[in-house]
């Protein structure tokens, strides 16, 4: 890298000049296998909360079926309501040199 140059470029640099071929296809599948546990577990977190929170407030009780129905609506809903931040820009980004 040359002086200078932005430092959030150090590990895809290095896996893709580096790196022999195989272990950089590991080192990527991951790193996306971190992110995509990560973002499972947030999802099941907010469709669980959101069901269990729900279904207090409507002071009835549902059987397993309609509670596995509702949990796997509210898990796309939250998972678009996240997506939709992520396509946000926030605040002002400086440009790539």
């Amino acid at each position: 890298m040359s002086p200078g140059e932005r430092t959030d470029r150090i590990l895809p640099l290095f896996i893709v000049q580096e790196m022999p071929t195989g272990l950089a296809g590991l080192m990527i599948t991951s790193i996306v296998a971190v992110a995509m546990s990560n973002a499972s577990g947030s999802l099941n977190s907010l469709a669980a909360s959101s069901v269990l929170d729900f279904s207090r407030l409507r002071g009835r009780s549902a059987d397993a079926a309609q509670f596995l129905r509702l949990s796997r609506r509210m898990t796309l809903f939250w998972g678009l309501v996240l997506m939709a931040f992520g396509f946000i820009k926030w605040g002002r980004c400086s440009k790539p040199d």
